[in-house]
């Protein structure tokens, strides 16, 4: 497949889509936070996982490394990374489910704090050592850390690659594939080469609005239908570390309510999609769990009434609790809610949302006695 041609047409299709800011472009002068920092100073994609062992072979490349006065520096980035990792995970934080999607071996990461915590900056280290520094910065990146990750360790490996990009790539192009804009891009899906870049983690529901542009561009140029299949593959590490938000939640859910549980308690449930998905979640909920108690958490909810109670919790305390909505304190909030239940009930508006039916009913007028519907024209 050539790519070269796709991309431009690619890139075009997800500006008109407006979908273009859910992609981390790679672009040679700019730190792309979607890749680790040793693929960014490169910028270069890794044929293979790199180990401690791994570099510790490269006696060449560490050697290159001190000739060009860059072992230093790098070791001084590496602490930098292992120390914001320290402050994020702490000493024991490794079975956390942000550390496991991190993608850092556990005994690597652990190997690495003991030796920054032995071994002060300046200290001499052993290329063996310098090796276990440096695999750290090869699994790390930026949008996995988020606004943690300081903006100077991105101006460093900038300014490291702008001048010795080319000479540390021919030294390691065994383990290293550069990127190029008309080249394929080694390791990486058939999504990534096609986009020439990564998607955003923060893309939620938009990503599959990504997927779908991509894949009608490469129908339209008449590409094999086993190739568009391969543009919805998603890579899944060790215990799905590595699926995103907007597969693991649908995913969770289903493990949860597999079972049929009495009582189900959801925990910002479905926060990686917008409220209309979260609203149908609800309604879909109740439907398929009619007998279960169904408990969610959220900071807020942006229309409460979809719910048969509401709860406020502030320090640990209950500080207000909202009934049934037919049983509402106020006459106001009654009479609202009898609207919205009527509305709900007539079959013009029952496609309706609850906070549309919200909004319609307050020009609504309800005749209780001959129990039919009259909607305002003012």
């Amino acid at each position: 497949m050539q790519q070269s041609p796709l991309r431009p047409k690619v890139a075009q299709a997800l500006a008109d889509a407006g979908l273009d800011k859910f992609v981390h472009r790679f672009e040679p002068d700019a730190y792309n936070p979607a890749l680790p920092v040793a693929e960014n100073l490169l910028f270069a994609t890794l044929r293979i996982d790199i180990t401690p062992e791994v570099l510790a072979a490269r006696i060449d490349f560490l050697r290159l490394l001190n000739k060009l006065k860059l072992a230093g520096d790098l070791e001084e980035l590496a602490r930098n990374i292992i120390d914001l990792l320290r402050q994020i995970f702490g000493a024991n934080g490794t079975d956390h489910p942000l550390f496991r999607k991190v993608g850092l071996d556990v005994a690597v990461y652990e190997a690495a704090l003991d030796l920054v915590t032995r071994k002060s900056p300046g200290t001499t280290i052993t290329d063996e050592e310098l090796a276990l520094l440096l695999s750290v910065p090869s699994r790390i990146t930026a949008e996995q850390i988020g606004p943690a990750f300081p903006d100077e360790v991105r101006a460093k490996v900038l300014d490291m690659r702008q001048g010795h990009a080319d000479a540390l790539r021919a030294q390691m192009e065994d383990l290293f594939a550069p990127i190029t804009p008309d080249g394929p891009l080694v390791g990486l899906s058939v999504l990534e080469n096609v986009i020439y870049g990564k998607v955003s983690e923060s893309a939620g529901t938009k990503a599959e609005d990504l997927r779908r542009v991509v894949s009608d561009v490469l129908q339209a140029e008449g590409v094999n239908p086993l190739v568009l299949e391969l543009v919805f593959d998603v890579p899944i590490a060790l215990g799905g570390a590595n699926l995103p938000a907007l597969f693991a939640e649908p995913l969770s859910i289903s493990r949860a309510t597999i079972k049929r549980p009495d009582i189900l308690i959801l925990d910002r449930v479905m926060a990686s999609y917008d409220t209309e998905a979260q609203e149908a979640l609800f309604s879909n909920l109740r439907r398929l769990l009619p007998e279960a108690t169904l408990i969610f958490l959220n900071e807020a909810f942006e229309d409460e009434s979809a719910f048969d109670m509401h709860f406020e919790i502030q320090q640990g305390r209950l500080v207000g609790a909202e009934g049934a909505r037919a049983a509402a304190d106020s006459d106001v909030g009654a009479d609202l809610a009898r609207k919205v239940d009527a509305l709900s009930a007539t079959p013009m508006f029952s496609g309706l949302k609850r906070k549309q039916l919200r909004l319609l009913a307050f020009g609504a007028l309800v005749h209780g006695a001959a129990g039919r519907l009259r909607v305002s024209q003012e």
